[in-house]
């Protein structure tokens, strides 16, 4: 998919697209504007897919989790901008390999994270990221505002910025930046907490 809008689509899931058993998925330069899906990925639903690649997309206005994506092998999403969708966004469960560079978060507000969401993946890497004004607003416990990662073996967050992320409900909230649970390996390097703000580990938890 290439050089293509994708503008208020609507579906009970994936609003704009929704992909299941395909083994390679590449999209370069496709805005996602106002989608909505009233189950899960507003924009985006991918299922069972070996490898997805996503480059220059843009993400903004939508509702929902703005990239739903299970049991995918390797995702990889480049230079990628997610502004103010309603729904974390990037949303992945049960998979192999994640890697995210030069991409942007900016107001976002999800359930668990505005940013990322992740549960049970085996590695995840995260470069050149910035995440500004993120926030989450789960009842529980378990959210962040920036990004939340329930079981990995290796978390590697390289040159990332941080910047005033937060969680609505401040009194029930573990981590403004990031909220860990179950990580094997985690390593951080040349990053920047800012402003973030949460009742315990305004940066991490």
């Amino acid at each position: 998919v290439m050089m293509t809008q994708m503008i208020n689509n609507s579906a009970e899931s994936g609003g704009a697209v929704f992909v299941n058993k395909l083994f390679l998925l590449e999209t370069y330069n496709v805005t996602y504007i106002l989608n909505h899906a009233k189950l899960q990925g507003n924009s985006v639903v991918i299922l069972n897919v070996y490898k997805s690649v996503k480059m220059k997309c843009i993400f903004q206005l939508n509702s929902g989790s703005t990239i739903y994506s299970t049991q995918s092998n390797y995702i990889h999403y480049c230079t990628c901008t997610f502004f103010s969708n309603k729904g974390s966004a990037v949303k992945v469960k049960m998979g192999g390999v994640l890697f995210i560079q030069m991409c942007t978060f900016q107001h976002n507000l999800g359930v668990k994270a505005g940013g990322i969401h992740v549960e049970r993946y085996r590695s995840i890497y995260l470069e050149r990221i910035i995440f500004m004004h993120n926030s989450a607003y789960s009842i529980e416990y378990e959210h962040a505002g920036g990004i939340y990662v329930y079981s990995c073996k290796v978390l590697a967050i390289k040159e990332t910025n941080f910047i005033s992320s937060k969680l609505r409900q401040m009194m029930l909230g573990f981590g403004g930046g990031i909220k860990l649970k179950r990580v094997f390996r985690f390593s951080l390097q040349n990053s920047t907490f800012y402003d973030n703000k949460a009742r315990h580990g305004g940066g991490i938890y």
